[in-house]
């Protein structure tokens, strides 16, 4: 949320989609409050950090936290969306219950285009939630209204500005702590590990990683 503050003044959030998944669902719906959107997407959304603790601590140990700082309060931000809003969960979550998205729905402005879609034989986690997601938001928000421009991964990732290959894996890599792309490296199956920054690479880390998280160890 707070690297999008900055830009969130220059109003181009027209043509974005805001997405966010089960504690990130807290920040997607906060800055979809406070920007117009072309939609957001919530994923396994939860109502409170409050409600949260309680359905796993305990409404004793809810209360106590009561009077801590609650950042991104959900159930307090959704009804200031106005975009088209898609709620996907699954049944069997028992980390965020489907209750708390049904609430959410409930707490959407009357006026604001939704779909909720409480999924019966999936938990928390799960490939399914997504491939639903895209459906409903196919379904709900108006995807062709500007032209897309085409990504060619395969050019993005050989781009040699984006390589720091600090990552070895079977897959294409992001490192946060320098904001360079790994490319695929190892064969599927192997364990991915973080490697020293080779030569001629981009990434910046400023650090030498320790052997432990090299595998040397």
């Amino acid at each position: 949320y707070s690297a999008a503050v900055p830009i969130k003044k220059k109003k181009m959030y027209a043509d974005v989609l805001l997405f966010g998944r089960s504690i990130g669902t807290g920040p997607a719906c906060r800055l979809a409050a406070e920007v117009k959107c072309g939609g957001l997407i919530l994923i396994s959304p939860y109502t409170s950090v409050k409600d949260l603790v309680s359905e796993h601590a305990g409404a004793v140990t809810s209360w106590l936290v009561a009077e801590g700082p609650d950042v991104f309060p959900t159930d307090q931000c959704i009804g200031f969306v106005t975009c088209p809003t898609v709620i996907i969960h699954g049944k069997l979550d028992v980390v965020i219950p489907s209750k708390q998205s049904e609430r959410l729905e409930q707490l959407l402005h009357p006026q604001t285009p939704r779909s909720l879609q409480i999924l019966k034989t999936l938990g928390h986690s799960g490939v399914e939630l997504f491939y639903a997601a895209v459906q409903e938001a196919d379904t709900l928000i108006d995807m062709r209204r500007r032209p897309h421009r085409p990504l060619n991964l395969r050019s993005f990732l050989d781009n040699p500005a984006l390589q720091g290959d600090t990552i070895a894996a079977a897959v294409p890599g992001y490192d946060v702590a320098s904001n360079t792309w790994s490319r695929p490296t190892l064969e599927p199956g192997e364990e991915p590990y973080l490697r020293e920054t080779p030569d001629g690479s981009v990434a910046q880390h400023g650090f030498k990683l320790p052997n432990y998280m090299l595998g040397l160890q």
